[in-house]
Order: C-alpha cells, then structure tokens, then sequence
C-alpha cells in the first residue's frame, strides 16, 4: 500500500501503518491511514495526477521554467480545493474553455521536461503554498482576465489572478 499526500510524497508501508493501527484505538489499516491524512489535512495527489499537473504545466508554461510551471499546478491545484470549480485535477483540465492548451491539443502532446519535474517535487513539497492564485493569462491578453478575477502579479509572461474579493 503506497499512498502520496499532501506536503510532498510520503510513501506509507504497511508496516507504518500497522504499528499506528496497533497504537491506535482504530482497528484497521484502512481507518489508521484515513485519521493520519484527516489529523494531517491532506489529500492525496496521485501518480496520474502528478502527470497531468507536470503536462499543464508544460503546455501552459513549459518556456518559464520551474517557476513558472510551478505557478501553473498552484493555479490548478488551487481550483481543486475552490468551491467554484470541479473538484479533481482532470475535472479542472477539461472544463470548457479554462486551459487553451487543453483544447487545442498541445496538453495531449506537451512533454515534461527538467523543470517540469522539478516544479512538481516543489509542489509537493509545500502543497500548500500560494494558496490564492487561481487564474493565469499571458501578458498579451491585456487584463482580459479581470472581469473574473483580481489581479495578483505577473511572473515570466504571465499574470496572475486570485478569487475576487466581495
């Protein structure tokens, strides 16, 4: 049993799990792994979720380095936990008309590279970081973004945005 969580991988072995089971007033492995993650905050981030965060990315700002990239998955992951999002990472990839690279098939055969991974071990690092980005544009689009969102800043050759405050 291999789990990822939240605050970058962590790979739970059976034997962890049944020495906190065995301390624990939860009787199987399976409620001892719900209460670490719940007592923790986390969720999970699986491998194929991983993949498709590091191939946004790549499509979105694969010429922006790890930074930029990074910022990427921050927005993704961010609508993820936003109640006006869905609610998984491919739910958010897919919604009509949020990530162009999506749509125009550049995400389908977008490549992760270096920093792509690089960028990924960050995330996972500290998952939660930046919790407020929640929409991204390039430069060039002049603020089109902004009737949706509030400006926050502009890294490489994109803004920024975050929820609209009310």
């Amino acid at each position: 049993m291999n789990k990822k969580y939240m605050g970058g991988i962590i790979f739970i072995s059976m034997t962890l799990l049944a020495s906190i089971s065995a301390h624990a007033k939860y009787q199987t492995l399976e409620e001892s792994y719900t209460r670490l993650l719940e007592a923790h905050k986390c969720i999970e981030v699986s491998y194929d979720d991983a993949q498709r965060l590091m191939k946004i990315a790549a499509a979105e700002a694969g010429d922006q380095g790890p930074e930029g990239q990074l910022l990427v998955m921050r927005v993704v992951w961010n609508r993820v936990k936003s109640p006006n999002f869905p609610d998984t990472i491919e739910g958010v990839l897919s919604q009509r008309s949020q990530f162009e690279t999506y749509r125009n098939g550049m995400y389908k055969k977008a490549e992760p590279n270096v920093d792509s991974h690089l960028a990924l071990a960050e995330f996972e690092k500290n998952i939660n970081a930046d919790t407020e980005v929640i929409g991204f544009e390039t430069v060039s689009n002049q603020g089109a973004l902004l009737e949706y969102f509030d400006y926050a800043y502009t890294l490489g050759n994109h803004d920024f945005y975050r929820e609209k405050h009310k």
